[in-house]
């Protein structure tokens, strides 16, 4: 890599806000942990699916969520422009479900976060980010 290079990608992370890189992190590191808690699930109940067969579903649902979530997660570090788009309207959807469902003491937290979740992706500097690419 030459000086070129160097300072080209120092100037990428810099312009990324410290909010996005963590939230990519968060994402790929539960994608991670989805896709291999999907898979180990998968390989145990293989033997009982004719018995249990939603349980294998719930493990195939891992799966797909890890994937997912991997999807998310390098969006995020590459500032594609329609994941600031997918995360507010999840965090709007999950923000409905749980005021509709009743707010029990630890869904509180869940509703705070998907309100941090709806600011902050719409704050300016975020905004900048992701209408660049």
């Amino acid at each position: 890599m030459n000086d070129f290079d160097v300072k080209r990608v120092q100037s990428y992370i810099q312009s990324r806000p410290l909010g996005i890189t963590i939230l990519g992190a968060l994402f790929i590191i539960g994608g991670i942990w989805s896709l291999c808690s999907g898979i180990f699930r998968t390989s145990g109940e293989i033997l009982t699916f004719c018995l249990l067969p939603g349980a294998f579903t719930t493990a195939i649902g891992a799966i797909v969520n890890g994937v997912l979530k991997l999807l998310v997660g390098s969006a995020l570090f590459s500032g594609q422009s329609w994941v600031r788009t997918f995360a507010i309207v999840v965090s709007v959807i999950n923000l409905v479900a749980l005021v509709l469902s009743g707010t029990a003491g630890g869904e509180i937290f869940n509703i705070l976060l998907s309100i941090g979740m709806i600011v902050y992706m719409m704050t300016p500097g975020v905004e900048r980010y992701f209408s660049k690419r």
